[in-house]
């Protein structure tokens, strides 16, 4: 067995941040709202893109397996909700099998009855 003497690293591109978009301070003494507005779907994607050579820690650790390493471009791949299938006006392909029906997409209005009820969403 050959001793390994170099740590491999992959390379990346050195992404820049996204900045959390927040209320001015003007704004922010006016009222009780949240002062970081959170991200935009575009802004999340970017963010989402960003790699920060964390050895893919989030495969590891997500429960539902929606992350996953394609070790072809060597990079985690993570759910982003099906983004390409919601531009298309479709669901995201999780809500089309579950077999227990019990992942949603869409209208609350739309989903079976007492489903906001056991919630305890108030409307």
């Amino acid at each position: 067995m050959k001793a390994i003497t170099e740590v491999q690293k992959e390379t990346f591109d050195p992404a820049a941040r996204v900045q959390m978009p927040h209320l001015e301070p003007g704004a922010r003494i006016q009222s009780f709202n949240e002062v970081q507005t959170g991200f935009t779907e575009d802004m999340t994607v970017q963010e989402g893109n960003r790699c920060i050579m964390c050895g893919a820690s989030c495969v590891q650790s997500c429960p539902y397996d929606a992350m996953q390493f394609n070790h072809e471009i060597y990079k985690a791949v993570k759910c982003d909700l099906c983004i390409e299938k919601r531009a298309r006006g479709e669901a995201p392909a999780c809500t089309t099998v579950c077999p227990t029906r019990c992942v949603f997409w869409g209208d609350p209005e739309t989903f079976p009855n007492g489903f906001m009820k056991a919630l305890q969403i108030e409307r």
